[in-house]
């Protein structure tokens, strides 16, 4: 696409025609019966090798591979398509701790999460690796002697770094800093839909191979053909083989189980008291960073099916965490003998990842509908016996705005352990990802509208004129309105349209959001000038270029160019006459070609 400018690339230079795949840009994406199998084969083979798969080398091939494994992750369960309805399972109590680990402040007021505060000015006196354990004169009175058991070697324990700033649990490898934050060197900011982008490659790559493999071109062929359209979706912080890391501490927990039965000394890493990640983002221009995970938690306990007196739980912030899928046939009796899992370890679109966003949720009719339904609610308070929900805290939930923008984002995670705790967002230092967020999705073509009704042979995309036998069957004029392209609300707020001074939405903005984000200009025919567009128009279609217009020696390869007239986000439609009563050629006036 780079190599030709506005054109569309030839074809012969985006798929190799003959000979073995491997030279163009889009060789690593043809999937044809025979790739497909092979790279299924190999992965059949890596997974029965090493039990996971990490990233392949690069080039064609490694290209194809990374492909298949794509489309192995997102393939849909055999069961897809079928009626199915959410079930709320039975969960004991041990069950119901574990589901209620996301919310630390719930476990505290249970007791069930205890802080201990003590003074180690005595613990940093002392030389070598010292250890550290909770005693506690809780009935019945701790005694080794009576009870057998010594809590100091009996109980896992946890290595961590102890110096003047800090005391927290130690990594053991390189994902995590010492110091509370995630390793970022290795991590990459994706900044656009790669998976749907990926899968369109395939299939234009695929498909130009077929053609010219089994012979499939015509007179008509085009020579040249788009390559996939990109769009922005976010931020989506990436690490490479994070499957691998996983299955690691997946093999450490087995070792664990091993030793707590047979009663060997246990001890913790950081990575196995690893909960998840609290993003903080800091915003071209800011000085400080801002967490996305502020929250301020109410519990609603129920006894039945009767709310009792809610419970205010404060603040504290949640935290993103990774999560691995599988469909009914990766297991064996319920139990998942193959997980999928992709490499984010957070994704951000401009909302918080604590809060729900403001809105309905799609029912299973793809419908809006409560989340959860009416219907639903009544078994997950007989699963829960309650219900928490999180609402912005005192102050606001203090977002940074995700805007598209030349200056460049940054990124940091602070990691978060078993009981909650991390760094504070105000801490110091980290290892930080810089990034830019720009705009990827291109700018649509715009709408044409009926004048008047069409007459035969003609469509909205083709004018017709014509000349009969008798002058009244005449047709000499054909005209279309020429309509800017609609854009949803989310990517004009994107484009900072609607911020004030400090970067942030007017509250005024949102009227003219509303009255737009459903208005349309209609199907037509529309005889009047519809004037300014009632809707959102794209902020980037400032006007039209104009291609295969004829000039005064009657052949079709003009160009011409126009601009919509109005300031955003009133633009006003132009308009294409075609006029048979006129010489070859073409005259724009104003916006009207």
């Amino acid at each position: 696409a780079r190599q030709s400018g506005e054109m569309r690339p030839v074809n012969d230079t985006l798929v190799t025609r003959k000979g073995t795949y491997g030279r163009l840009p889009l060789d690593g994406f043809v999937m044809d019966a025979a790739r497909r199998q092979s790279t299924w084969n190999e992965i059949e083979r890596r997974l029965a090798q090493a039990g996971v798969l990490i990233t392949p080398d690069q080039g064609a091939e490694g290209t194809a591979l990374a492909t298949a494994m794509l489309e192995r992750t997102l393939a849909p369960s055999i069961t897809a398509g079928k009626p199915s309805k959410p079930v709320w399972p039975e969960m004991d109590f041990h069950e119901v701790v574990s589901a209620l680990q996301s919310h630390p402040n719930l476990l505290r007021r249970l007791g069930l999460l205890v802080d201990l505060r003590a003074s180690l000015a005595g613990v940093r006196a002392r030389a070598g690796t010292p250890r550290v354990f909770v005693g506690s004169d809780w009935p019945p009175p701790y005694d080794p002697d009576k009870t057998g058991v010594d809590i100091t070697t009996a109980f896992p324990r946890v290595r961590t770094t102890l110096n003047a700033s800090y005391f927290r649990p130690a990594p053991r490898g390189a994902g995590l800093t010492a110091d509370g934050f995630a390793d970022l060197a290795s991590a990459r900011a994706i900044t656009s839909a790669i998976e749907s982008e990926v899968l369109a490659t395939e299939t234009t790559a695929t498909d130009l191979a077929r053609m010219m493999t089994d012979g499939l071109e015509t007179f008509g062929t085009p020579e040249r053909s788009a390559v996939p359209a990109r769009h922005s979706a976010g931020v989506e912080i990436a690490r490479r083989d994070e499957a691998a890391s996983l299955r690691t501490i997946m093999r450490a927990m087995t070792d664990y189980n091993r030793s707590l039965a047979t009663g060997d000394d246990l001890l913790l890493d950081a990575e196995d008291v690893l909960m998840g990640y609290r993003v903080d983002i800091r915003a071209p221009g800011s000085d400080g960073w801002r967490s996305l995970h502020r929250r301020r938690g109410v519990l609603t306990p129920y006894t039945g099916r009767t709310a009792r007196p809610t419970v205010d739980l404060g603040e504290d912030e949640g935290w993103s965490e990774p999560a691995s899928t599988h469909n009914p046939e990766d297991g064996v009796d319920g139990r998942p003998l193959r997980l999928r899992l992709r490499e984010t370890l957070a994704l951000w679109t401009g909302w918080s990842l604590a809060l729900p966003k403001p809105g309905r949720s799609l029912g299973d009719n793809d419908q809006p509908t409560d989340d959860p339904t009416a219907a639903e609610a009544p078994d997950l308070i007989a699963s829960m016996h309650g219900t928490i929900d999180y609402t912005a805290p005192a102050g606001g939930a203090l977002l940074p705005t995700l805007r598209f923008s030349t200056d460049e984002y940054q990124a940091r995670l602070r990691w978060v352990d078993l009981a909650g705790e991390s760094l504070e967002p105000d801490a110091e230092g980290g290892s930080i990802l810089d990034f830019h967020y720009m705009r990827h999705d291109p700018v649509s073509f715009p709408d044409l509208v009926y004048t008047d009704d069409p007459v035969w042979a003609e469509a909205v995309d083709v004018l017709v004129v014509r000349t009969g036998n008798l002058a009244k069957d005449n047709r000499r004029e054909s005209r279309r309105w020429i309509v800017p392209p609609k854009v949803a609300a989310s990517l004009c707020v994107t484009h900072g349209l609607f911020d004030d001074a400090r970067g942030v939405p007017r509250p005024d903005a949102y009227a003219t959001i509303a009255q737009r984000e459903s208005a349309s200009l209609g199907e037509g025919p529309l005889a009047a000038d519809p004037g300014a567009v009632p809707y959102l128009p794209d902020p980037l279609a400032g006007g039209l270029l104009i291609r295969g217009i004829p000039t005064r020696r009657g052949a079709y390869s003009a160009e011409s160019s126009m601009a919509y007239r109005g300031a955003w986000p009133a633009r006003e439609v132009a308009q294409i006459v075609l006029d048979g009563s006129r010489a070859n050629g073409s005259q724009v006036s104003g916006d009207r070609i």
